[in-house]
């Protein structure tokens, strides 16, 4: 009995744990999880990058602009797409 409880406690913790990432990757949303991972890796290219242009490379502030750009672009797009998608199939 103390074993079942135990194993129930502990797939409760991990259903609430887990919870935000299933919803987050439901099509009908868009998928928030994938286009907050690619807002997040743009912005930390762009972050370096104004690190780099504090230090007077411009470049790496030039790359990490464009980064930021594509990773957004991706992400929004897809996130489009897949709403756009779920909607058209009712």
């Amino acid at each position: 009995d103390t074993l079942r409880a135990l194993m129930q406690e502990h797939y409760q913790k991990e259903c609430l744990r887990q919870f935000h990432r299933v919803i987050g990757s439901v099509e009908v949303l868009g998928n928030p999880v994938g286009l907050m991972r690619n807002l997040g890796t743009g912005m930390q290219a762009f972050r370096s990058g104004l690190t780099g242009l504090r230090n007077g490379d411009r470049q790496s502030f030039k790359d990490g602009a464009k980064a930021f750009a594509k990773h957004g672009a991706h992400g929004l797009s897809n996130t489009i797409s897949k709403v756009s998608s779920s909607l058209s199939r009712g």
